[in-house]
């Protein structure tokens, strides 16, 4: 007669890896995460109609945490431009508009309007006179939009303060 043994599921599993310790211990592992997600499914998919299944997250959460996200890629991607001046800034230091300001820099050749925007001309891109800064906004569909504009450093604005002095 065969001799019959009552193991219990990791008792077989020990004998089924033999005495190879890592691969026991990596199946042991596995089948217990496994039962442990069946578990959750089938607890979740016992509850009743109405109730909401139970989220880790609300959508609310996920939403804020995207948000914090794109903050902080965008504060990334604008950390070169920290203390660079806007040109609105550095026309109220000249005391100037916007308008006349943007008018004077784009004759003398520092920007270009493309499109809708002011650009930092290729001829003095590299020069250190400007930054760009990231712009992001959304569409009244909720697209996500971003944009670029120049930031003046300290040597840019030493340059067009002295084109407005002439």
């Amino acid at each position: 007669m065969i001799p019959v043994f009552s193991l219990t599921k990791t008792e077989s599993l020990f004998v089924a890896t033999k005495f190879n310790d890592e691969a026991r211990a990596r199946l042991v592992l596995r089948w217990e995460q496994l039962e442990f997600e069946q578990s959750i499914n089938e607890h979740l998919s016992h509850q009743p109609p109405s109730q909401p299944r139970l989220l880790l997250e609300t959508e609310h959460d996920i939403l804020q945490r995207s948000d914090e996200i794109r903050q902080e890629q965008i504060a990334t991607q604008n950390a070169p431009a920290d203390g660079c001046l806007t040109t609105t800034e550095l026309a109220e230091l000249a005391d100037m508009t916007f308008g006349k300001l943007t008018k004077l820099l784009v004759k003398e050749g520092l920007l270009i309007f493309r499109g809708r925007h002011y650009y930092l001309s290729e001829n003095y891109s590299g020069m250190g006179l400007a930054q760009e800064r990231v712009y992001q906004y959304y569409t009244l569909k909720g697209e996500v939009r971003k944009t670029t504009y120049p930031v003046w450093t300290r040597l840019g604005c030493q340059k067009i303060l002295e084109l407005v002095a002439k």
